[in-house]
């Protein structure tokens, strides 16, 4: 009997990883509208952040709202000029 099918917009199995730089990764996988699988995988502080950035896109996933990639906020670098 096969595997159930994933239902759009919930997670299936999170498997969250501690990194080396000391945040957590989170990856799980979901369903679009159209029935495609998808693998998400987020980067945060926390475990408890990770998850919840992981619930919260899954969840945008299945209700059609594009999710988009945020990159992190560099600081300007120092004038060299003088």
């Amino acid at each position: 009997m096969p595997r159930p099918r994933i239902p759009v917009g919930e997670l299936g199995t999170v498997n969250v990883t501690r990194l080396s730089t000391g945040m957590w990764r989170a990856r799980g996988n979901t369903r679009d509208g159209g029935g495609v699988p998808i693998r998400l995988a987020v980067t945060a502080p926390t475990e408890h952040a990770a998850r919840e950035e992981l619930k919260r896109r899954a969840m945008s996933v299945g209700s059609g709202v594009a999710v988009t990639l945020t990159k992190r906020a560099r600081s300007p670098r120092p004038s060299t000029s003088g």
